[in-house]
């Protein structure tokens, strides 16, 4: 209240205060390091400009600074001195205008630059700095910085001079000269012009800028780019025909001719037809481009066929559907592409075309253009015959009927024959073995859809269609090559699991419910079957991609629903508090009580930790989510994971526990420094019995300590640090000796080479004990001699790798893991 009722500055209080601003902004932009710090600043500029807009007409006091020795140079105090004290504001823009002409700013970065200068520029302007002192009112001789200058000034405040000032009323037609220029070609200055073009078309401010015959050369020129390999430059081109096209002389003498000469394979048609059928009925384009409907219904089923004409064809059904008003046309469409096309095309048209479909247009396609009400009603009520189903729902293993029932589920959960109708896809599906992934994919996406919708009703026998969903979706997950209908099972079954949860957490009604035996029969799926079937350790099996992921995708959903991650136990699994979980002892025998499943349960997820020595990247990443709540680890040693979890969830004793971890660590490195320099293939040779002992592995031990968890810097000193980084660089100084440890006296000591690289691992094996004792005597082969020059050459990869690999967030005076 006492905001409001204070008294506003006065002009000269403004002026004071903008002027401080300018003198911070410009000590911000002298100590700005990355573009970000840049971009920050003149952000702030526009926005104030934004904020203080119809104030710029008041003069301000002048603010003496004293920037001579801050970068100014002599020239520049003479010029600020001949004319006065320098304003804090124009010592800002000449600073803005340095990094504006700076050759090591990119084009997008100038733009940005630009939006703040013009801001600023306006305001100096209006309390009487002279526009010819602005950079880029007058021709600036070159293409890009023309182009960059237009910009900003038609993106801030300093479009009111460009629109109000005769000196700069040529703005706009020298930015059209620009577009036209022969010199253009597919650059990214001309997508600046552009998109000034559209700013100037759009804001309609300039009367009388093109001619009849610049607006041909548009036209000619907006053709060229609309293949321009510039983001945003399609685009651009595709909305400056919208302004090109209001003109309907222009439009019917020569856009409609050459338009009629293009063949529906090139997408540009589909896409200027959008943009004419936006302006005008279609009723009035269609003579002028020899034009009927069933050609064009033929134009759009074409669309569906290739790739590159999708979206066009999806606009244009868009635009016919919802602007023109030719709903019963779509319809009908749709209907005969459901019929006649193959199955695929289908598929393409429902994702496409039924993107913009009302649930009211779903309705109406289903019982009116399809009748697809009467037809299953009529397959059912009709005695002695097997299927009467329409020849198209027939074909193929029924691969329709599966899509129909799918794309339709939202009106067929109201019909009357739902429950034999689902069971009749149930039993097609188990006759026609084997089904196409896609196909089957849909039967699990429709039965997870109808078992949440219409669980807790008469209409479906729910327990029945729950084990069929979950007989399937085995069979998905055991056939090589589903993966991504195994993605559908992952996102039905966290559906019904959700579903699940909300069902038990509601106050019984009294009403029929949702089948228990079903629900108990989906919890006992994602968990325990999971658990059972794909996660436990394989032994000497070889572990399949596709389940095992697929199952661990599912468990972890699982998870979620009964233990969570707490801020004082940030990194270890505790149980949800009790009135969030009670929903699963309902669906469990009287006999067990919650917390003897707790146990029980949280034994099972963390006996996944050998998940995380997986060979897949994904595996080891959900297992390290599910198990310690994070993303990216540097080190999947279970043991390790499981101490620094603990250490970084208690809070207390924290520093001891880091400090024995990185004694016992560096004890290691220094343990297998000492065997490989004895024996450098034998210390290799040793991972197959000790993978934890090589030396990249002890070096991510390491960084994991260290870096692994945000809180681990933190607790360590700087000397600790210092004593690790010295402990990895005698890593890199045996990985070095490795790879230049045959080097003749007069080769450099710098470089490499194949035949440098050859030589040096053969000196390791000729120095090695375990090679000459075990290996050479009976070694005759020169392929197991590559082998054994191959295995020492990964090894010194994987250690290299890793010491010059940059640490997210480490302080740059650690310098850790790197090479000076």
């Amino acid at each position: 209240m006492e905001n409001a009722r204070a008294e506003p500055q006065s002009d000269a209080d403004q002026a004071v205060q903008y002027n401080e601003q300018c003198h911070r902004w410009k000590l911000q932009l002298d100590e700005a390091k990355e573009f970000s710090d840049v971009a920050a600043v003149c952000q702030d500029i526009c926005n104030y400009a934004g904020r203080t807009a119809g104030t710029g007409g008041q003069q301000p006091e002048p603010m003496q600074v004293n920037d001579g020795v801050d970068g100014e140079t002599p020239e520049q105090q003479q010029q600020c001195g001949s004319v006065g004290p320098c304003l804090a504001s124009s010592v800002l823009a000449r600073t803005l205008l340095a990094n504006l002409n700076d050759a090591n700013k990119t084009h997008s970065q100038r733009k940005i630059i630009s939006k703040s200068y013009y801001n600023l520029c306006h305001r100096n302007v209006l309390d009487g700095e002279p526009l010819d002192a602005v950079y880029g009112v007058s021709d600036l001789g070159k293409c890009d910085e023309n182009s960059v200058a237009i910009y900003g000034m038609l993106n801030s405040r300093f479009l009111t001079l460009v629109q109000t000032m005769p000196t700069l009323a040529s703005v706009p037609t020298r930015n059209l000269v620009l577009f036209l220029s022969p010199a253009a070609g597919y650059s990214r200055w001309f997508n600046t012009v552009s998109e000034n073009v559209l700013t100037i078309e759009r804001l309609n401010l300039f009367r009388n800028v093109h001619t009849d015959d610049q607006y041909e050369q548009m036209w000619h020129i907006i053709l060229t780019n609309l293949e321009s390999p510039y983001h945003g430059a399609r685009e651009n081109m595709l909305a400056l025909l919208k302004y090109l096209v209001r003109d309907e002389r222009f439009m019917r003498s020569v856009v409609l001719p050459e338009l009629r000469k293009w063949s529906w394979l090139n997408r540009n048609k589909f896409h200027l037809l959008v943009v004419l059928l936006g302006q005008y009925k279609v009723q009035k384009l269609m003579p002028p481009l020899f034009l009927d409907m069933e050609l064009l219904g033929e134009a759009l089923r074409l669309s569906l066929k290739y790739k590159h004409l999708h979206t066009g064809g999806q606009a244009l059904v868009r635009l016919l559907h919802k602007e023109q008003r030719m709903s019963s046309f779509v319809y009908d469409l749709a209907a005969t592409v459901i019929v006649e096309e193959e199955h695929d095309l289908v598929q393409v048209m429902a994702r496409y075309w039924f993107s913009c479909f009302t649930p009211k247009d779903f309705r109406t396609v289903y019982r009116t253009h399809l009748n697809l009400e009467h037809v299953i009603t009529e397959h059912f009520e009709t005695l002695g015959l097997e299927n009467m189903f329409p020849p198209y729902c027939v074909h193929n293993k029924h691969e329709k009927l599966f899509l129909l029932a799918y794309l339709f589920r939202r009106e067929l959960q109201k019909h009357a024959y739902l429950r034999p109708f689902l069971l009749h896809l149930c039993d097609l599906a188990d006759k026609q073995k084997p089904l196409p992934p896609a196909t089957l994919g849909l039967l699990i996406e429709s039965l997870g859809y109808y078992i949440i919708a219409c669980g807790a009703t008469d209409k479906i026998n729910t327990h029945r269609l729950t084990t069929h969903l979950t007989r399937y979706m085995l069979e998905v997950m055991e056939t090589p090559g589903h993966l991504a209908v195994c993605n559908t099972i992952v996102m039905v079954c966290r559906n019904l699991l959700k579903h699940i949860v909300h069902t038990q957490q509601q106050p019984a009604t009294g009403s029929k419910e949702f089948n228990r035996d079903a629900q108990a029969l989906v919890a006992k799926f994602m968990s325990y079957d999971m658990y059972d079937r794909f996660l436990l350790p394989p032994g000497s099996k070889p572990v399949d991609y596709q389940p095992t992921v697929t199952a661990l995708r599912m468990f972890a959903v699982f998870v979620e629903q009964f233990f969570d991650f707490t801020p004082s136990s940030a990194y270890v699994l505790q149980m949800k508090p009790t009135d969030k979980v009670a929903w699963i002892a309902r669906l469990l025998p009287a006999s067990l009580p919650l917390e003897e499943l707790a146990s029980s349960f949280r034994s099972m997820v963390y006996g996944l930790q050998h998940l995380l020595r997986s060979d897949f990247d994904d595996v080891r990443s959900i297992a390290l989510k599910m198990l310690y709540s994070r993303t990216v680890a540097f080190h999947f040693d279970p043991k390790l994971q499981d101490q620094l979890a603990i250490v970084f969830s208690r809070g207390d004793a924290v520093r001891d526990k880091m400090h024995q971890l990185l004694d016992d660590t560096i004890g290691k490195v220094q343990s297998a420094l000492q065997h490989h320099k004895q024996d450098f293939f034998a210390a290799v040779l040793a991972e197959d019995d000790q993978p934890n002992g090589q030396l990249h592995r002890l070096i991510d031990r390491c960084t994991e300590i260290c870096f692994g968890f945000p809180e681990g810097k933190a607790a360590l000193t700087n000397a600790e640090l210092f004593r690790v980084h010295d402990c990895v660089m005698e890593v890199w100084h045996l990985a070095s000796f490795a790879m230049r440890c045959a080097k003749k006296a007069d080769e450099p000591y710098y470089g490499t080479s194949f035949e440098l690289m050859e030589r040096c691992l053969q000196l390791l094996l000729d120095q090695s004990d375990e090679w000459k004792t075990n290996h050479a005597p009976s070694c005759h082969d020169s392929t197991k001699i590559g082998l054994a020059k191959r295995r020492m050459m990964v090894a010194l990869w994987k250690t290299s790798r890793l010491l010059f690999r940059p640490i997210p967030d480490a302080q740059s005076s650690m310098i850790v893991f790197r090479s000076g």
